[in-house]
């Protein structure tokens, strides 16, 4: 606020003086904040999230245009307006994006006045990383002479979450009997080192390191357990051949089943399928058992490929000539808490 004292005259007479007050309010700036509801996945505040048409809000001046702009990050292109709004009465603005296609964006933000010029400087929202696309296992094989079963993973964009992919109780592994399903401990889960966004293997112990018998396998991953960074649960439908999901992009578990020459199949037995059982006083490891008592069913489906064996390993894989944006793998062992007769 400031003060000011004046009078005129015109050399002869003069009038007398006469004070003017000046306020000048200054005008509120503009903020931007991702709203931490559509930041999905592990963490609520690391922009990498499976919701593309997010929702940003903050404070401009009162009942003044708002726009949002987001551009690809690394592009020389225009931002692109991807929403428009206007401030109320207390400042306040939210707005929900239009569709962004998965990728890397820079977001920006500025309040405008009628005749279309900016109440300050475009304000950065930083940046977002969309990704909509689940991950995916793109091989797995079973050793018999280690008791360890291998699986590799693949995510598109923002990486596998290492705690899912490291948790036992995300998997699950079974005999099948001629009368029943006998439950099978998993000792161990390893994941072996990768590189960003590439593939990423884990080692499951199911023996101890001991052999296993010639048996027919049942092998699972839960999907609701297993995802990644953005919180894409896995795509695990397999059907015989990898990569799993079949291109549904669908969240849905991985199931299995290993021959007795450890070649990987559909699995044939959907009600024996294993379920989690964590043993009381268990702190390692997940004893799981399977549903039902049935025999086990011929094979339903031949695997898409030629499966490659070794008698001297007892390790049977298939592999997958088309992988996209680079894989995950993991590895795990089984082991039964008593041999298998």
């Amino acid at each position: 606020i400031d003060t000011f004292t004046y009078r005129a005259s015109d050399g002869m007479l003069t009038s007398a003086v006469t004070t003017v007050t000046i306020t000048v309010t200054e005008i509120a700036a503009t903020t931007i904040v991702l709203d931490p509801a559509s930041d999905t996945g592990i963490s609520n505040t690391d922009h990498i999230t499976k919701d593309n048409t997010p929702v940003y809000f903050g404070t401009a001046p009162s009942l003044l245009t708002v726009k949002l702009f987001a551009v690809p990050q690394g592009s020389m292109a225009a931002p692109t307006l991807v929403g428009t709004t206007t401030s109320d009465i207390a400042g306040h603005w939210s707005i929900k994006t239009s569709t962004l296609p998965d990728g890397v964006y820079d977001i920006t933000t500025a309040s405008y006045y009628a005749d279309g010029v900016t109440t300050g400087p475009v304000v950065s929202g930083g940046s977002i990383t969309i990704d909509t696309v689940a991950p995916i296992v793109i091989a797995s094989t079973l050793n018999v002479r280690t008791g360890q079963i291998s699986v590799t993973y693949l995510d598109d964009r923002s990486g596998l979450e290492q705690g899912s992919i490291g948790n036992p109780l995300n998997y699950n592994f079974g005999v099948v009997h001629i009368h029943a399903a006998a439950p099978v401990l998993i000792r161990g889960v390893r994941a072996l080192p990768a590189a960003p966004n590439g593939p990423r293997t884990v080692l499951l112990d199911v023996s101890g390191g001991s052999k296993l018998q010639s048996r027919t396998y049942v092998f699972g991953i839960l999907s609701g357990g297993v995802q990644d960074i953005a919180g894409n649960a896995l795509s695990g439908n397999f059907a015989g051949g990898f990569p799993s999901g079949q291109g549904s992009n669908t969240a849905s578990d991985f199931k299995a089943q290993f021959n007795p020459t450890s070649q990987i199949f559909a699995n044939a037995v959907p009600t024996s399928y294993p379920v989690f059982i964590t043993p009381p006083g268990t702190t390692k490891g997940v004893n799981v058992g399977l549903i039902g008592k049935q025999k086990p069913s011929k094979v339903a489906h031949a695997p898409v490929g030629t499966p490659a064996s070794s008698s001297k390993t007892g390790i049977a894989s298939h592999t997958t000539n088309a992988v996209p944006k680079g894989p995950a793998t993991v590895t795990a062992k089984v082991a039964s808490r008593k041999p298998v007769k």
